[in-house]
């Protein structure tokens, strides 16, 4: 028997996490995973209770529990009615504010396609077994990226490809082609990235800023904006990453030999973000060499006119059309479930919405209802809707999953601030990693055609 002498523990989530201030029994059952889990397993277990915890009650974040309230057929007719008004809405905008296409460099155009390789290829050989259904010739992620990326042995600096709750997998690599020392971060792979990305609440962040001649290593810590916060997981993955290879940086780049190397950082999901908030900070750290941030499939990061945001400098990202992961966040949940309620609750306008669907026309209609369902909220919401959209950061570029278009976002909040329901689920594999290096792939291969 293949199964004979293992012993199996079973964890059922929904013990965890259904408890009650009054029950004593919940705290203890979640008490007993700290024995039973690492450190930073078990406190991302805890933030995640939180949240949950905070979701439930909604005069703290305006959260709607339609699960609970409605039927399973009304909740299934209001996104019906929802995801069709949302299209109506898409194809307005589009009609009144067409794309402007601004000419794009050939230059960036390359830097972005090395970069999404270097994004998938850390990956390892996951990557081609599960997406790609490619057998690789070794098992061994190191030698798969460096085979990847056209590099040797000899230039890791530092490589961390396993991942924990907290800390992401990641590696830093020399190009001595282009004088580059390059931060590649991991996306999610394991059930302890998935933790990671469910830390979602806001947490205030701290610039490693530095001062004296050794200012690579000192740690003096400056807040560069008082209402500033971030993704709370993907900010301990970026601490992380930073304590574990920033002093190994630091000496490399302290050789004079050196002194004309860049910083870039980069990844993919995950990794994305926690590139980005590895450059919030280091945004007072390695002065005099200059660091580029490109990402992939970046995800919500933190507040609309925050720090990392729209403030930091030298971050692009590149994300494909109707990947949902760049409007997902606690705020964009809130809205969404405040407006599935609204239909819920009026039955005779979801079915009116529902009957539209299969008719020729009715934009007109179909915007009426909409401002009825938004004036309606807005009075219903009041001062207790607290919990703050989050959107993807930097410069924003959108890519076409046929590789064929990379258009610049112009309106971080028109094309961001609305979490798009689709009839048939969500485009979960328009966010794979190799659809993005692809994508790149032939967009820069017609980019530079003779």
């Amino acid at each position: 028997m293949p199964f004979k002498n293992r012993l199996v523990v079973t964890f059922r989530p929904r013990y965890i996490f259904r408890f009650n201030k009054n029950s004593t029994a919940s705290s203890n059952n979640f008490d007993l995973l700290k024995t039973l889990l690492s450190s930073e397993t078990y406190s991302a277990l805890g933030n995640v209770r939180s949240i949950i915890q905070k979701l439930e009650s909604e005069n703290v974040t305006g959260v709607e529990n339609v699960f609970h309230r409605y039927s399973s057929w009304d909740i299934y007719q209001s996104v019906l009615s929802l995801s069709y008004l949302q299209k109506q809405r898409q194809q307005q905008r589009q009609e009144q504010h067409p794309p402007q296409q601004k000419q794009i460099s050939p230059e960036l155009i390359s830097t972005l396609t090395k970069y999404s390789i270097y994004s998938s290829a850390v990956y390892g050989w996951a990557l081609n077994v599960g997406l790609r259904r490619k057998l690789p010739k070794t098992t061994n992620n190191l030698t798969n990226f460096l085979k990847a990326t056209n590099l040797t042995a000899a230039d890791v600096i530092h490589a961390d490809l396993k991942s924990k709750t907290g800390r992401p997998a990641f590696i830093v690599v020399k190009d001595t082609t282009t004088k580059t020392l390059v931060v590649t971060i991991r996306g999610t792979l394991s059930f302890k990235d998935v933790l990671t990305d469910l830390c979602c609440e806001g947490e205030n962040v701290n610039v490693e800023t530095s001062s004296t001649s050794s200012w690579f290593r000192r740690k003096i810590v400056r807040a560069p904006d008082p209402n500033f916060a971030a993704h709370s997981g993907f900010l301990t993955g970026a601490r992380s990453i930073s304590k574990r290879c920033k002093s190994k940086i630091a000496t490399f780049l302290e050789d004079p030999a050196n002194k004309d190397y860049k910083i870039v950082l980069t990844g993919h999901s995950l990794g994305a973000a926690t590139a980005v908030l590895l450059k919030a900070l280091w945004a007072d750290s390695f002065k005099g060499f200059q660091t580029n941030c490109y990402v992939y499939g970046v995800p919500c990061v933190g507040e609309e006119t925050g720090y990392v945001v729209s403030k930091l400098d030298n971050v692009v990202g590149v994300v494909v059309e109707n990947d949902p992961f760049a409007t997902i966040s606690l705020g964009h949940l809130v809205e969404i479930s405040r407006r599935v309620g609204w239909f819920c609750r009026e039955k005779e306008v979801r079915e009116r919405v529902c009957k539209m669907r299969g008719e020729v026309g009715g934009e007109i209609e179909a915007r009426v209802i909409w401002e009825k369902m938004e004036e309606a909220l807005k009075l219903k919401a009041g001062v207790d809707f607290t919990t703050k959209k989050f959107f993807p950061p930097g410069e924003l570029y959108k890519l076409a999953a046929d590789g064929k278009e990379l258009t610049r976002v112009e309106n971080r909040r028109e094309e961001f601030g609305e979490f798009l329901l689709k009839k048939v689920g969500l485009d979960f594999p328009l966010h794979v990693p190799n659809v993005y290096e692809d994508s790149m792939r032939k967009l820069n291969s017609s980019f530079h055609k003779v």
